[in-house]
């Protein structure tokens, strides 16, 4: 999957101080970043409505989607890195997956924009299947008022 970037906003990445490279992420604002638990991946969600996903160290889009209406405003990470948490102003928690690269559940039941989203990093599934099939995660949304 390939999505064209053009920009205007610049992320600058340090070391010391210094800056070593700027990315172009998205036209507007971005409202959100996350590193992937392992530090491979990071998530941005911006005004754009857009889920970017990139390779940290190859400075890469690997892959991305649009929230259903209006912009993304929050996202988080399992901590196993296979899932990603976004929410935003279409009252809606989207869990995406990193292997399917796509929307995989919505979480519906807000009222107003979704603006922060989390997984339970402390909790681990009742089941201990070891063929992952199994596996539950706990996550957590707040809306505004």
């Amino acid at each position: 999957m390939r999505t064209s970037i053009s920009s205007i906003f610049w992320l600058p990445i340090y070391l010391q101080s210094n800056p070593i490279a700027r990315w172009h992420i998205c036209q507007g604002s971005i409202n959100s970043i996350s590193f992937s638990t392992d530090g491979t991946y990071l998530a941005t969600v911006g005004r754009d409505g857009y889920l970017r996903v990139f390779d940290y160290s190859k400075e890469q889009l690997i892959c991305g989607g649009k929230s259903y209406y209006g912009a993304l405003l929050c996202c988080a990470w399992s901590s196993d890195g296979k899932y990603i948490l976004t929410g935003g102003e279409d009252d809606l928690v989207q869990v995406w997956s990193m292997e399917d690269w796509k929307v995989v559940a919505w979480g519906e039941g807000h009222n107003s924009w979704v603006s922060g989203v989390a997984f339970d990093s402390y909790w681990s599934s009742p089941t201990s299947d070891v063929t992952g099939e199994n596996v539950m995660y706990h996550f957590s949304s707040v809306g505004q008022v």
